[in-house]
């Protein structure tokens, strides 16, 4: 008896591996309004499942881990050298104040490039001549 009433719950479970709704009380409206949330809720994370598979998705967060990357690189240098400037190692702390000066260099500079084709195409569209300046 014990064992189908676990195959029982194993097939429930392989149906929808994520449980229904809170519903202390045992309500009928709430069951109904959680299933159809139940079923918006499915929808959604299928929706965004196939969102993510797309190629302009993942270039995306692609770009947003890259930047977090440069965050926590540029911010553990900062903290290294606090460490260093507060043991008095001096020298070891502008090393890695340094390096973090560069790593803010090549993003100053990578920003400044992505401005200047961004420039260049509203020069195009706009059909200015290349001398004058835009105002962004």
């Amino acid at each position: 008896m014990l064992q189908t009433v676990i195959d029982n719950l194993n097939k429930q479970v392989e149906k929808d591996p994520e449980g229904s709704a809170w519903n202390p009380g045992g309500s009928k409206v709430i069951q109904r309004t959680s299933k159809r949330l139940e079923m918006y809720r499915k929808l959604a994370k299928k929706k965004y499942l196939e969102r993510v598979k797309q190629k302009s998705m993942e270039l995306k967060i692609k770009q947003l881990h890259e930047g977090d990357e440069k965050l926590n690189r540029k911010m553990g240098l900062y903290r290294k050298a606090n460490v260093f400037y507060s043991k008095e190692m001096y020298n070891d702390a502008f090393k890695a104040i340094v390096k973090a000066v560069e790593i803010v260099k090549r993003e100053y500079e990578e920003k400044e490039e992505k401005d200047s084709k961004k420039a260049g195409f509203w020069r195009r569209k706009l059909g200015l001549p290349p001398g004058n300046q835009l105002p962004f």
